[in-house]
């Protein structure tokens, strides 16, 4: 009798990365910067989004801040306030999206819904490929003026 394994591999995550989005979130008080260095052609929209503790905790994802910026010259950035209440840890999350309203250059280069993305980050957003990048971080307990620290990294697609 013959045996077998059989394994399934998500071709999105085959080969090389294609995309460079890397980002480190910087504290000062209560406001963030979310601070990147890209590849992406200029213009290219990122997303970002600011959680409320870990993504995985129990009652789901509570998003506090969101908004959207666009790579410039190799760069991203962002800056937001953390709100009063929010005193421990953060969750930030930076989103590429392939689209028709993206730059010629990025649809020329990852196709009108992300076909040609590949990377560790990438994932099937309904049809759609999608790369995010996350970021932990925790904020000082005394949150007036110290600086917090960056927990770790998942999805970063360089």
């Amino acid at each position: 009798m013959a045996t077998g394994l059989i394994v399934f591999v998500d071709w999105r995550q085959i080969g090389p990365p294609n995309a460079l989005v890397s980002f480190e979130p910087l504290v000062d008080g209560r406001t963030v910067t979310i601070d990147g260095v890209t590849d992406l052609p200029n213009g290219t929209l990122l997303d970002w989004e600011a959680f409320d503790g870990e993504l995985n905790q129990p009652g789901g994802r509570s998003s506090f801040r969101y908004g959207e910026m666009a790579a410039q010259g190799g760069r991203f950035d962002a800056m937001f306030m953390v709100p009063e209440r929010l005193t421990a840890l953060l969750t930030i999350e930076v989103s590429f999206y392939a689209g028709d309203w993206q730059p010629a250059a990025t649809i020329e280069r990852f196709g009108a819904n992300g076909e040609h993305l590949r990377g560790s980050g990438v994932i099937d957003s309904s049809g759609t490929l999608v790369l995010i990048v996350r970021r932990q971080l925790t904020l000082p307990s005394n949150i007036h003026g110290e600086t917090g620290t960056v927990g770790y990294a998942e999805g970063t697609v360089c």
